[in-house]
Order: C-alpha cells, then sequence, then structure tokens
C-alpha cells in the first residue's frame, strides 16, 4: 500500500535521518558503526519499539469471526441454546 511503512523500513528511516547532519562530517567506518547502534536501540529498547510499533500501520485483518478473549474457553455447540426456552 502506498504510504504506509513496514516495521524495518521505519527503523532504517529513522536510523537516516538521524545520521544526515553527520554524513559530511564522518567517516565510513563511524557511520556504519553509528548504523548499527542506532538499529540495535531502536529495535531492543523496550520504549522505542513500542513507539515503531505504533507508528507502523495496522495490520490488515483477512477476515472476520469470532475469536475467544485470553483465558476463554471455546464455546461448545452442545451448550448453545435450541431456541425453546432453555428446554431440550
Amino acid at each position: 500500500m502506498e504510504g504506509q511503512e513496514t516495521y524495518d523500513e521505519l527503523v532504517a528511516a529513522m536510523v537516516e535521518r538521524a545520521l544526515a547532519p553527520w554524513r559530511e562530517l564522518l567517516p565510513a567506518e563511524a557511520l556504519a558503526a553509528m548504523r548499527h547502534q542506532l538499529e540495535d536501540f531502536i529495535t531492543t529498547h523496550p520504549a522505542m519499539d513500542r513507539m515503531v510499533q505504533q507508528l507502523a500501520p495496522a495490520k490488515v485483518v483477512a477476515s472476520s469471526g469470532e475469536v475467544p478473549k485470553d483465558g476463554a474457553a471455546a464455546v461448545d455447540a452442545s451448550s448453545e441454546s435450541t431456541g425453546t426456552g432453555g428446554r431440550k
């Protein structure tokens, strides 16, 4: 989808933006080291990781349907109402 970025693309864009002011000042080896440190920080620090997750596009749902809540048991079809006022 145009205009939407994946998690990795967002991280790469953040890193490149942070490195931009240093490109003319530092040698390639220093930029590579900074890139590695920034990528590591952004993807492993809990606050940064949450921020990137929030910026990433929402996942597209392929289909809809009932999904049990965490810890809830699945509904057993035999215990569902038969529409007879509770009598079987």
